[in-house]
């Protein structure tokens, strides 16, 4: 039995990320023959899988019924998702007008913030591992085997010093929410080859002034709040209220 037959121009293109393959047919009285036989040739040289003979019979089939240009998705690769890191959603945190300007200036003026992280590495170790001898005699033997280790280390943290929040925080006080890190994603494009994820999973570092309970940021002491991506702070400030007077005499 013959095999059913499209005519016109067929073009099979993948995308930069090769996340994607369409075949895009045009139908044309003057185009090629375009068989099954001849789209199986076309994906395998091209090394795109998952085309069966069923699936290039009913393209055929669908091209030849067409009145215009046909896409058809040959092919569909995974995106990678990237890691999400800590993020906060800081309280309120208003700023009395009368004292706007001084906290302003205490911002513009303050230092860099010095912030430190710990930071956790698996390290390769050999341990000693002792086994009874089978008979009462004879010494135990030693064997070296590999191991495992987590060390800790506290490290220099730079952050990114643009402010993303400043606020008035007071002891006690919850002054924001940290969302959970979300590790990245492998992806794998359409000719099986992996996709890297982008991103870090970092942890929301917490400086002078703050503490953090589970995923909560608490003040441990009145001040300034400064905060930008991934880092937090209290900046010292003491506000004084004066009330004014008028003496008995009439005076001052």
């Amino acid at each position: 039995m013959a095999q059913a037959i499209a005519k016109g121009n067929a073009s099979l293109t993948v995308d930069d990320r090769a996340l994607e393959a369409r075949l895009v047919f045009t139908p044309s009285a003057e185009g090629a023959d375009w068989s099954p036989d001849k789209i199986l040739k076309l994906t395998l040289d091209s090394r795109i899988s998952g085309m069966t003979p069923k699936r290039a019979e009913e393209l055929v089939g669908k091209f030849s019924r067409a009145k215009g240009p046909v896409t058809e998705i040959l092919a569909k690769g995974t995106e990678s998702e990237d890691a999400r890191p800590e993020e906060a959603e800081w309280a309120e945190l208003p700023i009395p007008p009368e004292v706007r300007e001084l906290v302003d200036r205490v911002i513009q003026s303050a230092e860099a913030p010095e912030l430190w992280k710990i930071v956790t590495k698996t390290i390769k170790t050999e341990k000693k591992v002792t086994h009874k001898s089978s008979l009462p005699f004879l010494p135990p033997k030693v064997e070296i085997v590999a191991a495992q280790e987590k060390v800790e280390s506290r490290e220099r943290f730079w952050p990114d010093p643009e402010l993303l929040k400043v606020g008035m925080a007071r002891k006690g006080e919850r002054v924001g929410i940290l969302s959970s890190a979300k590790p990245g994603k492998l992806g794998k494009d359409i000719f099986g080859k992996p996709l890297q994820a982008g991103g870090e999973a970092s942890t929301f570092v917490i400086g002078r002034g703050l503490s953090r309970n589970k995923n909560e940021v608490v003040a441990e002491d009145d001040g300034i709040l400064r905060a930008g991506r991934l880092w937090a702070e209290i900046l010292p400030f003491a506000s004084h209220r004066f009330e004014v007077k008028r003496a008995a005499d009439g005076t001052s």
